[in-house]
């Protein structure tokens, strides 16, 4: 995980390059080095891609660029520091105004905002404790093309109990988990922005691909899993100062304990990390052996994952794992490897939300999609994908077991035929897992059957290649499956999908 660095990252001056917990001075960014940034050089971020891939920071160069300070105190009770964005208006619109979501607001904390500027000039924000967007006008109307830089300080409540959406965002059971703690650009784009945080079913964000440097103040004895790649660390006393650099990414995340322990291991270009609290290191070792294997089983079928960098960790929460960019989150509750859960073994479990997690890193953040809109489309794929790893890992009779568990939750809706592409918040609560995660696979089957096997895993590697670091929609999939296949489709998306 800790590289030898070369370049001179935000603030931090490094004295050495051997990266080393006090090797390197690493300080937060200070105003006039923000006015002073570069926003052109994306050299750095070669650090978080393997080589085969470097070529896509020539064609993301306006892409949003975030320059984010954080500080952590030893409390665990408050996260505060300022975000910057760089962003360019890729539209073919004009805009007046910025969308900011502020999601631990929904998560059951609260956000305080300081004065914000845009172009080093202050503006007026309205904006309180509980709102979950803010509204950023802009000093001058952004023509397309055109950039401005924002300039947001935040201080943001880490709540004790597990708030919306499944219990991301907190401090439970000695872990603080931190999704989406800073002020997150929405996305705009066909003429509006999304904001994508009124659904209680699925995923809440939908985010384009963007870069981030990052510098964090935390508690010592903390070791934290992000986005991204640690290229710097500077302990001072109980504190610390840690740089990472992630992107191209859709977000940032970071999980952090005084209890984690991590086992690595190089697989090609990527060094894979399995982190759990201490007292699992079975399920680590575990862990660490299907994300290996999901690992290797989805890059030789849909190409290479394009980061130095990939993490699975258990973290608590009240769904059974969740993606990242770069990291794959599973329940702590499935670490006990002599437990179950519903009578099935949790090593069971394990296994089928591992290579699950894993496979978003393709389906989600490689190729992404509208989650909120079209939540099948990497949910629905990402489930068919576990049925191919059980296939080729564990062999046929293991991916027909595994299968069944598509027909269990799609049972709990008595097989109702309701569409798959339904918005995640269109569905009853008790509809949105057995549709999307029960029925949703089934789909991907019956596509694969009308195309032929072999003519499909080829149309969905290249539907990879062809979309990979933009979003994809169900017209993008359904358009390039045909053009494989060289038939029409539309009857079966009718049967399958089409609300």
């Amino acid at each position: 995980m800790k590289k030898l660095c070369t370049l001179l990252l935000l603030a931090m001056t490094i004295t050495a390059c051997q990266v080393s917990p006090a090797a390197e001075s690493v300080e937060m960014m200070t105003d006039q080095q923000i006015a002073d940034f570069d926003w052109n050089d994306f050299t750095i971020f070669e650090e978080n891609l393997i080589p085969e891939v470097y070529s896509v920071l020539d064609t993301l160069t306006t892409a949003p660029y975030y320059l984010l300070n954080f500080e952590l105190d030893e409390t665990l009770e408050t996260v505060k520091g300022t975000v910057v964005v760089r962003y360019t208006n890729n539209s073919q619109d004009t805009l007046e105004s910025l969308l900011f979501q502020l999601f631990p607001a929904v998560y059951g904390g609260w956000v305080d905002l300081g004065e914000i500027t845009v172009n080093e000039q202050t503006v007026d924000v309205e904006a309180n404790r509980s709102s979950v967007v803010v509204t950023i006008p802009l000093t001058e109307t952004l023509m397309p093309g055109s950039s401005c830089v924002v300039r947001i300080p935040f201080e943001s409540s880490i709540p004790r109990d597990m708030g919306g959406n499944y219990g991301l965002y907190g401090y439970f059971d000695e872990v603080v988990v931190l999704d989406g703690f800073y002020p997150l650009l929405a996305l705009y784009d066909e003429g509006k922005w999304h904001m994508n945080i009124t659904s209680f079913n699925g995923d809440i964000k939908f985010e384009e691909m963007s870069f981030y440097q990052v510098t964090g103040e935390m508690p010592s004895d903390l070791v934290a899993i992000t986005t991204g790649q640690e290229i710097a660390t500077q302990k001072s006393g109980d504190m610390k100062t840690v740089q990472y650099i992630a992107g191209p990414v859709r977000e940032f995340y970071l999980a952090a304990s005084e209890q984690f322990v991590t086992q690595e291991q190089q697989v090609g270009e990527t060094n894979l990390l399995s982190t759990g609290m201490q007292g699992s290191e079975d399920a680590i070792a575990h862990a660490m052996e299907i994300g290996e294997a999901s690992f290797q089983i989805y890059t030789d079928r849909f190409g290479v994952y394009p980061y130095s960098e990939m993490d699975v960790i258990s973290t608590p929460m009240q769904a059974l794992g969740m993606e990242y960019p770069g990291v794959a989150t599973v329940t702590t509750r499935l670490y006990d490897l002599n437990g179950d859960m519903n009578g099935t073994p949790n090593r069971v479990y394990l296994d089928s939300v591992i290579a699950h997690e894993v496979g978003h890193q393709w389906f989600f953040n490689l190729v992404g999609n509208d989650q909120i809109e079209e939540p099948w489309l990497d949910e629905a794929i990402t489930q068919y994908i576990v049925g191919l790893f059980y296939e080729d890992y564990y062999g046929p009779t293991a991916a027909q077991s595994y299968k069944e568990s598509w027909a269990e939750r799609w049972s709990r809706v008595d097989f109702s035929e309701i569409p798959i592409g339904k918005p995640s918040y269109a569905y009853d609560p008790s509809e949105y897992s057995p549709i999307v995660y029960g029925r949703g696979p089934y789909f991907i089957e019956a596509l694969e059957a009308e195309m032929g096997s072999e003519i499909f895993g080829e149309a969905l590697h290249h539907y990879v290649d062809d979309f990979g670091w933009q979003i994809a929609t169900g017209d993008d999939f359904k358009a390039h499956m045909e053009a494989a296949c060289e038939c029409d489709l539309t009857n079966l998306f009718n049967e399958w999908v089409t609300p």
